[in-house]
């Protein structure tokens, strides 16, 4: 299975706000379903904060990962964070985790993030 990055967009909040409350309930996070989708909702409409992204097949995804911006003088300009990073407990130990972080760094270029 591919662990291939694909940035959510407001139609996907449905599978990622599912992921999501996976990921919270998992880690013993409580958090109403409409504060989770006012949280994500921002994202999915291309705020400057951060961005979401689904991993694994587009219309089937076995992940997410929502990476938060700030900025640094020292890192010389526009930083990402990992905020959070989820993939299903069922297709975990295949290496997908690895092959995100691999892929990410290219696909937040287009953020500025160096």
């Amino acid at each position: 299975m591919s662990a291939a990055l694909h940035l959510a967009k407001p139609a996907d909040l449905p599978r990622l706000q599912s992921l999501v409350a996976a990921f919270h309930a998992q880690e013993g996070i409580t958090q109403s379903d409409e504060d989770r989708a006012a949280a994500l909702t921002p994202l999915l409409q291309g705020t400057p904060h951060g961005a979401a992204y689904l991993i694994g097949p587009k219309n089937g995804p076995v992940g997410y990962l929502v990476v938060s911006f700030g900025y640094s003088v020292e890192m010389g300009g526009v930083i990402g964070f990992i905020d959070e990073f989820y993939i299903r407990e069922n297709v975990r130990g295949r290496g997908m985790g690895s092959e995100v972080l691999r892929t990410l760094m290219p696909a937040l270029a287009e953020y500025g993030v160096k």
